[in-house]
C-alpha cells in the first residue's frame, strides 16, 4: 500500500492570467459542446455515437449520474446533431374516428402539413 504524501498549496493550485483567455467575454463562447469537443468523457461519447447510430425499434438510450454534471445538455446537444444530418421525418396526426371511438386514426401528412390540419 502507498503511503499518503501531503501536497502544498502550489501542488493543488492552478492559476489563470486573464492574458491567456482567447476570448473577450463569455458570450464569444459556445456553451454547447459538439460529439467532437467533450473533454475527458471518449467513452461516453463513443457509447451515445453508438446508440444514436442504432435505428430500430425497442432501442433507447439511458444515461446516469450526478444531477447538474451535464447528462441532459449533452444528450440533447448530440440528438439535435444528428437530426440535422437526418431527412426531415413526416408528421403523424391522430383524429377521432366517428366510427370507432375508442381506436383514433393516424394520418401520415408530408412534413410541417400536421400543423396545418
Amino acid at each position: 500500500m502507498c503511503a499518503a504524501n501531503r501536497l502544498s498549496a502550489e501542488n493543488v493550485h492552478r492559476t489563470c492570467r486573464p492574458a491567456d483567455i482567447p476570448f473577450e467575454t463569455t458570450a464569444a463562447v459556445s456553451t454547447l459542446p459538439s460529439m467532437g469537443e467533450v473533454v475527458g468523457q471518449d467513452r461516453a461519447v463513443q457509447a451515445l455515437s453508438f446508440g444514436i447510430g442504432i435505428r430500430r425499434p425497442g432501442y433507447n438510450l439511458f444515461a446516469i449520474g450526478p444531477a447538474g454534471v451535464g447528462k441532459e445538455t449533452l444528450l440533447r446537444q448530440f440528438l439535435r446533431d444528428r437530426a440535422g444530418q437526418q431527412k426531415v421525418p413526416t408528421d403523424w396526426c391522430y383524429v377521432h374516428d366517428f366510427a370507432d371511438p375508442d381506436h383514433p386514426r393516424s394520418l401520415e401528412l408530408p412534413a410541417g402539413m400536421g400543423v396545418r390540419l
